[in-house]
């Protein structure tokens, strides 16, 4: 299968990465936020050889949250993200049955709702606190998986 899904992907533009490891200009958040951001997406694409969780093409590009972003309980949580090709993110993100498929396949069903209900249930007390920790142990991940901590990856 991984053969015939990159004989697919093939037609798709070549990805070039940024300066902040795929993530577009203006896209990344301020301060602690921004920071936990690139450290989790570092995190997620150490994952594997690069191949997309879902089809198996080389390089995958893009950090998939299964429980969206928005919700700050959950943004940084590791099995709250898929790494995925473009055309993976985009198919579970428009249809939900290729999404329900990866989430059985990856992190069971139980494992969604529980981070479903920690999503409902948000972050407790200071905002700036709680993305302040996340930094702090994001960092501590990245130093134990042997990548770079910095903003900003020189070029």
């Amino acid at each position: 299968v991984p053969r015939l899904a990159e004989r697919l992907h093939a037609r798709l533009p070549r990805h070039r990465e940024p300066a902040l490891m795929g993530f577009k200009a203006g896209a990344v958040a301020k301060g602690d936020r921004g920071l936990a951001d690139i450290l989790f997406s570092r995190i997620v694409r150490s994952r594997g050889d690069r191949r997309c969780q879902r089809c198996g093409v080389y390089p995958a590009t893009d950090t998939a949250h299964i429980v969206k972003r928005r919700y700050s309980a959950t943004r940084c949580i590791e099995d709250n993200a898929w790494f995925l090709c473009r055309r993976c993110h985009m198919e579970t993100e428009e249809w939900p049955t290729e999404f329900i498929r990866l989430v059985e396949r990856t992190i069971g069903l139980t494992r969604y709702y529980e981070l479903r209900n920690l999503a409902n249930d948000g972050i407790q007390g200071n905002s700036k606190r709680f993305w302040a920790e996340e930094v702090t142990r994001l960092k501590a991940r990245c130093e134990e998986l042997g990548l770079d901590t910095r903003r900003r990856i020189p070029a």
